[in-house]
């Protein structure tokens, strides 16, 4: 009999692309697509256009009905609000609401009895409650890194009120909403977690998890390399209107206006506009993060000469890398990307005044912290000078912070799970459990 193995969606553009490759390598399991419809991804996972593309792939779906909690949801998570407005404070109804969306979860998994579960996080409400469910049951959870670790929340502690709030949400309302602490893949030590490589994994000496953390790579990056080495790409060019002979900078925007407020926002897409202002001579492809909408960017740019910019969300980045000769953004896993591509990236950081994780560190990337800065950098990024430059560091780079990059990371995910899943069963036989 197939092993069943249970996948659940977290932010859709970085699940999508996980799970698409590890099933590209058609693993003998018989697979369910689990959409929990968690708060904490409600209003953004609704843009998710390639969802019945997904689920097709799989042998099952099942989803969480939640439109009747949307309103006990919006009180608590911030992404529902944006759509719906919250119940009143006072209302306590909301309390069974949350118990009611436990049963729903609860419910659908003693249905389909997973052998496995994989998912891209564990911090969320329904991680959580889905870990609640898998340890009773002695079910395997797995973990897998989808993108960059917030390194700067490891040294983050719960306040003692916070942790009152969560004793008081966890344990005496049974309403799992908060993580107990801030690490990632830290939530749940008797899981498993897949990390890309050893530069990930040295940050969790001392955690609970450090002995269940499996070294795998990025499956994603398997399809990446195909991509990277392809022939071809003027048809694209083409499609995209970019005029023959045209260097492409391509700018990535990042959802960061929570984290580092307005002004420095601002400050940002201002450094966006003077590089298209003073580079009239290349074209300009702004990819907007998913979190954002395009509009706002359209309003940026929107005195710049036609015919030397274009301004998209829809289109994937790995689409657009082979025809990409230079990356721009603040600090992104699109950076990473771009390097994994071969991309030269310059990264951008105004007057150094926003304290972000640098994932980088001066290894690989370009910095500007000025307008002058920036426009000179990527001119230098554009020189076949630097390209000499940029490859054996881009080497030495991927080496150590992805460990693997031989096609084979998605093979590596489903050998690891296979053999953990076969290895508690035969522990549970010789144990009579």
């Amino acid at each position: 009999m197939k092993r069943k193995l249970l996948f659940i969606p977290s932010y859709y553009y970085l699940t999508n692309p996980l799970y698409e490759s590890i099933l590209r390598k058609r693993p003998d399991w018989h697979t369910v697509y689990f959409d929990s419809q968690d708060p904490r991804f409600y209003q953004l996972n609704k843009r998710n256009a390639q969802k019945k593309t997904i689920q097709a792939m799989f042998d099952e779906a099942c989803e969480i009905s939640i439109q009747d909690m949307l309103p006990y949801f919006s009180y608590y998570f911030m992404f529902v609000r944006e759509d719906i407005p919250p119940c009143k404070k006072w209302d306590i109804s909301r309390f069974p609401r949350y118990w009611e969306y436990q049963r729903r979860v609860f419910t659908a998994l003693d249905r389909i009895k997973p052998d496995g579960i994989i998912q891209a996080t564990d911090i969320a409400y329904s991680s959580k409650l889905v870990d609640s469910w898998a340890r009773k049951r002695k079910v395997n959870v797995f973990t897998i890194q989808p993108s960059f670790i917030d390194f700067v929340l490891f040294r983050k502690r719960h306040s003692f009120k916070t942790k009152i709030k969560n004793v008081l949400k966890q344990y005496i309302l049974r309403i799992p909403l908060d993580p107990i602490q801030f690490v990632y893949g830290n939530e749940y030590p008797r899981g498993w977690l897949f990390l890309w490589g050893e530069y990930f994994r040295d940050f969790y000496k001392g955690t609970p998890i450090y002995d269940h953390i499996r070294i795998t790579g990025n499956p994603v990056f398997d399809e990446v390399l195909k991509h990277a080495e392809s022939g071809d790409h003027s048809p694209l060019r083409s499609a995209l209107g970019i005029p023959p002979g045209k260097k492409v900078i391509l700018i990535c925007t990042q959802d960061l206006k929570r984290i580092i407020g307005n002004e420095s926002s601002l400050l940002i897409q201002t450094l966006y506009l003077e590089l298209v202002k003073n580079l009239p001579e290349h074209y300009f492809i702004v990819k907007v993060h998913p979190r954002e909408e395009p509009e706002q960017y359209h309003r940026i740019f929107e005195k710049v000469p036609p015919g030397i910019i274009q301004i998209i969300q829809d289109k994937r980045l790995h689409e657009l890398f082979p025809i990409t000769d230079v990356q721009v953004s603040v600090s992104s896993y699109s950076s990473l990307e771009a390097v994994v591509f071969g991309v030269p990236i310059v990264l951008v950081n105004p007057s150094n005044r926003i304290r972000l994780f640098d994932y980088f560190n001066g290894e690989v990337e370009l910095k500007a912290t000025d307008s002058e800065n920036l426009v000179r950098n990527v001119k230098k990024a554009l020189s076949l000078d630097y390209r000499s430059i940029f490859l054996p560091k881009r080497e030495k780079f991927l080496e150590k912070r992805l460990g693997f990059l031989d096609g084979e990371c998605a093979a590596r995910v489903i050998e690891e799970i296979n053999r953990i899943i076969d290895e508690s069963k035969s522990e549970r036989t010789r144990s009579g459990r």
